[in-house]
């Protein structure tokens, strides 16, 4: 008995068609509610700009773990010796703080001269700025040293590229 030949199958290949002939996806209603006219085409989309920035949180606080840590290291003492010494502000050619604002181990401290209650309002004014002032100044240059806050200055990479380049 003979074998029959198979037949063969004829495939045809569907014309591509242009993007503008393509009918637009139908977005759920539960997708369209969660991108909430968030400038994403989908929610896959929304999750990864979602995902990076997670990534990006996790570093600064990663950076920041490692900057406690080693600022805690003899070798780096330095860098909390200037918070803990703070800032100073007097008045005239006296010793006496009107102001001192530091750091230590139980936070963010401010002194205040101790016959403040004795002077002139407009006196007690300039007192209640300066100690404004001057913890913001503290606080902000601590925040941004750790990475918790971005920093005014140069970044490390921008100071390092400069210094590369004059050489």
């Amino acid at each position: 008995m003979k074998a029959k030949p198979k037949k063969k199958i004829k495939v045809t290949k569907k014309p591509k068609s242009s993007i503008n002939d393509e009918k637009p996806k139908r977005k759920s209603k539960a997708a369209i509610d969660k991108l909430g006219g968030r400038p994403f085409k989908t929610i896959g989309e929304y999750n990864l700009f979602k995902e990076e920035i997670h990534r990006s949180v996790l570093k600064q606080l990663e950076i920041a773990r490692a900057m406690e840590e080693y600022t805690k290291l003899t070798d780096y003492k330095f860098f909390r010796e200037n918070f803990s010494k703070g800032m100073h502000c007097a008045y005239g050619s006296g010793n006496d703080d009107i102001v001192h604002v530091f750091m230590d181990d139980d936070g963010i401290q401010i002194k205040v001269c101790d016959d403040l209650p004795n002077h002139p309002q407009s006196e007690k004014e300039l007192v209640g700025i300066l100690v404004k002032a001057m913890s913001e100044s503290l606080v902000g240059s601590y925040y941004k040293s750790l990475g918790y806050l971005p920093s005014d200055a140069a970044t490390q990479e921008e100071i390092s590229s400069m210094l590369h380049k004059k050489k």
